[in-house]
């Protein structure tokens, strides 16, 4: 054990040993060339993939700018009326298919139920 204490004293009181120039390049390389080829490389080691992050970032704010105006839009004249003459009744369901799709979804929108 001290015969291993001394021999290691001995490499640090050496100092400090560098590596050849160029070690650091070599070892990179090396593991660049080793690595496996990836279809995500070309996204994540390119100029391409900030571009591509801009440019999803953009379409998702639009998509959902888009959304969100479009579901705050005020209900169009006639669902205002059917609202306004349902909205304090559950009236039966009578008439044709359009009439029925009205009360069905006026039902719906002005149903006030009880959160348990």
């Amino acid at each position: 054990m001290q015969e291993q204490r001394e021999l290691l004293q001995s490499l640090r009181a050496e100092g400090e040993l560098e590596p050849l120039g160029g070690f650091y390049a070599r070892v990179l390389q090396r593991i660049e060339s080793t690595a496996k080829a990836s279809i995500w490389a070309g996204f994540l080691y390119s100029p391409f993939r900030k571009r591509f992050a801009y440019a999803s970032l953009s379409l998702a704010l639009l998509l959902g700018m888009y959304v969100f105006v479009e579901e705050r839009g005020d209900l169009d004249p006639h669902a205002q009326g059917v609202i306004a003459q349902q909205s304090n009744s559950a009236e039966s369901v009578f008439g044709d298919q359009a009439q029925q799709r009205d009360a069905v979804l006026v039902n719906l929108a002005s149903y006030e139920g009880s959160v348990q």
